[in-house]
């Protein structure tokens, strides 16, 4: 589909958004097909996966996409909405927290890092 600066435009008509990424931290654009009632199919690489409402919507190859396609298509109506109220039930400053940190991480040296996991360096 490509960028769009109206994505709520766009969004909800769809069924289900997959996302076949190989490394996303946080994967906004699920988060916000969430808010708008559309299903995210993704892989394990996306971070996003933590705030999904159930398990299934996650798979590897082009197989286990489409299989996780096929469930949230069947998930109908009631996933549809569970995933519109867990996005909106999310805290908004989580996200800019994480971002933060994120941008922190990449503008900061790798030996000017704080040591968050205690290891010896």
């Amino acid at each position: 589909m490509g960028p769009s600066n109206a994505p709520e435009r766009l969004l909800p008509g769809l069924d289900v958004l997959i996302l076949p990424t190989q490394y996303e931290p946080y994967g906004n654009v699920c988060v916000e097909a969430m808010a708008c009632g559309v299903v995210p199919v993704t892989t394990p690489q996306n971070g996003a996966t933590e705030v999904f409402p159930v398990e299934g919507l996650v798979g590897e190859g082009v197989a286990g996409l489409m299989a996780a396609a096929r469930r949230a298509l069947d998930g109908g109506e009631p996933l549809r909405l569970a995933c519109r109220e867990r996005a909106l039930s999310l805290p908004r400053e989580r996200a800019f927290a994480e971002i933060e940190r994120l941008m922190l991480e990449l503008l900061t040296p790798p030996d000017h890092r704080p040591n968050l996991l205690g290891d010896p360096r």
